[in-house]
């Protein structure tokens, strides 16, 4: 499951879910599972896909976070509910991680 949400926020974004200048504020962001929702990087992401990347990603203890079959419930797969955009920056932001790291 964590690579599932690793995958699904750095296509989104191109950065990974506790983006930071450095590892140390990395490491504490994910320990407090305080994601960084830079407008840089998420100005484009849309709400319902925020609201599921704070769901996935907002218990510190992964034992309580939502199994996969209710991760995949959530209204952002739902496409009657939503205005579908292209995926015009996924490549460009797997390209922006891959160059970073």
């Amino acid at each position: 499951m964590l690579f599932f949400i690793f995958c699904f926020i750095n296509s989104l974004t191109g950065v990974t879910p506790f983006y930071a200048q450095n590892y140390n504020q990395v490491i504490h962001l994910n320990k407090e599972c305080n994601i960084n929702f830079d407008r840089n990087y998420w100005s484009r992401v849309s709400e319902e896909a925020k609201e599921l990347c704070k769901l996935l990603l907002k218990k510190k203890d992964p034992n309580e976070r939502p199994s996969a079959d209710i991760a995949l419930k959530h209204k952002w797969f739902d496409n009657s509910t939503r205005e579908l955009k292209p995926l015009d920056n996924v490549v460009e932001n797997m390209s922006r991680y891959m160059f970073n790291n």
